[in-house]
């Protein structure tokens, strides 16, 4: 029985590795706490910003009412 195979469309692997090489290229020469920022700041403005926006606001709460 042979199988068969599909061209791929979507290469989910070298998609992964393209943007680690681009986020590598961005973050290389930074300082720790400018990488922190490079990584804040990039999820502010894509759409888990405003999860993580509302995230932070109840740890926020949490940690003054106690």
């Amino acid at each position: 029985m042979k199988t068969k195979t599909k061209e791929k469309k979507f290469d989910c692997l070298a998609n992964k590795w393209r943007a680690q090489e681009i986020i590598y290229e961005n973050i290389k020469d930074m300082t720790d706490g400018e990488i922190i920022e490079y990584f804040r700041k990039s999820v502010e403005k894509s759409s888990l910003g405003e999860w993580w926006k509302a995230l932070n606001e109840r740890k926020e709460s949490v940690l003054t009412e106690n």
